[in-house]
């Protein structure tokens, strides 16, 4: 119930509340009940083998007593299941105001985000044999087929892997979301942002699954604006660092190995990456792409990417030298530019639900649709809602596809 994504804290104490009264209340009749049986039969409460029994009811009655506090739930996760526990990160103060005794008092209120070492969550892990299994399974493939990460040209030029082959491929993902209703009054106050991290060494089947993707750093989105994503990444970066240059020891086949790794990808959707990589956040401004040096003019004529200037490590340090974000599109130099084997030109890439899914793919497929049905008449609208209703898409997925197309 924890680790249910809809279910709250509040939710989990008040059922380990009622079920605990439910268990006591039955455990006490049951507890009574054969107490008066054995009254009944003139057996003494004293008996040798009555005192562990009812010992055993007295057990059963305070099963859930490790448990039902938020603090013994954590503490418990922590003893038993290995819990690794967020690191609050001081950031700085800031002016507030609080009531106390029907007076309003300014006082420094701290600034923190909370960061999941991900050198703990890493050796957590590789605790687990199946995990172990599944990285000592996972090679680079040579039937030059694109498949995933490793399969591409930048991992094969890659400084650090080509070192370090075995090396874990961080891929980080990063993300503003609105805790609060996004249409209310409060939007924008209880934005936090978000950074996830995956493995690249693990197969597809395991990096699409939300139990393979871990939250390593959460923060409030003013705090980026007051101190800048170099404070707050910080912690995270120095233990990228660690990896980089020394490493860290786990168990591989009862073995004690030295794993190394490093950052590889980075996905987010444009904002969060102009954000990161230290472009200017207006898609308005001349220079707005984060691949080339196109200007607004030039990107109503020019398709082809051979017909523009890439974005390379060294145009980024000059531009962030020549320091004119109007003419170069580059704010300021990136804190991610501080790690060995890492450039913000050479290893992000777009995230495709923001970019396709939700971007070009729904309007091109109207488009699509309107030229093939209005103008090369190869069909109606009606016979392709039809063939939409009728199609068999699977139990799992049936309730999910009654839609319809309009086109106007």
């Amino acid at each position: 119930m924890y680790a249910g994504s809809n279910v709250t804290l509040m939710d989990v104490t008040r059922t380990v509340t009622c079920v605990k009264e439910l268990v006591e209340t039955t455990i006490a009749t049951l507890q009574n009940s054969v107490s008066s049986v054995f009254n009944n039969m003139g057996v003494p409460h004293e008996h040798e083998l009555v005192l562990p029994l009812m010992g055993q009811f007295e057990s059963a009655k305070q099963m859930f007593d490790d448990i039902d506090t938020p603090f013994k739930m954590n503490t418990h996760f922590s003893e038993k299941f290995h819990l690794i526990k967020p690191k609050e990160i001081f950031l700085g103060h800031r002016a507030d105001t609080v009531r106390k005794q029907g007076q309003v008092k300014h006082v420094l209120a701290p600034d923190t985000c909370q960061y999941i070492p991900i050198l703990e969550t890493i050796k957590f892990l590789f605790s687990n044999d199946q995990m172990q299994g599944v990285y000592l399974k996972t090679k680079k493939r040579n039937d030059n087929m694109m498949r995933d990460y490793s399969d591409g040209c930048q991992f094969s030029s890659h400084q650090g892997f080509q070192l370090y082959p075995e090396s874990l491929q961080i891929q980080l993902y990063y993300d503003d979301v609105e805790t609060t209703n996004p249409l209310g009054s409060k939007t924008k106050i209880h934005k936090m942002g978000a950074v996830y991290f995956t493995l690249r060494n693990l197969p597809p089947e395991c990096n699409s699954s939300l139990a393979h993707i871990h939250l390593c750093v959460l923060f409030n989105s003013f705090d980026r604006e007051t101190y800048g994503l170099g404070k707050i990444l910080e912690p995270l970066l120095e233990d990228i660092r660690v990896l980089e240059n020394c490493g860290i020891e786990v168990e591989v086949n009862g073995q004690t190995q030295k794993l190394r790794g490093t950052l590889s990808i980075l996905t987010a959707d444009n904002l969060a990456i102009h954000q990161l990589c230290g472009y200017v956040e207006s898609f308005s401004a001349n220079k707005f792409c984060q691949f080339c040096l196109i200007d607004k003019q030039e990107i109503q004529s020019v398709f082809d990417e051979d017909n523009v200037v890439k974005r390379s490590r060294e145009n980024y340090e000059q531009h962030v030298r020549f320091c004119n974000p109007s003419s170069t599109g580059v704010e300021g130099n990136s804190c991610l530019n501080s790690l060995q084997y890492f450039h913000v030109t050479e290893n992000t890439c777009v995230d495709i639900m923001h970019d396709v899914l939700e971007g070009v793919a729904p309007l091109e497929v109207k488009l699509l649709l309107r030229h093939f049905i209005y103008e090369e008449k190869l069909f109606t609208l009606e016979q392709l809602n039809d063939r939409i209703a009728g199609f068999d898409y699977g139990y799992m997925n049936d309730k999910k596809c009654h839609y319809q197309f309009e086109i106007f």
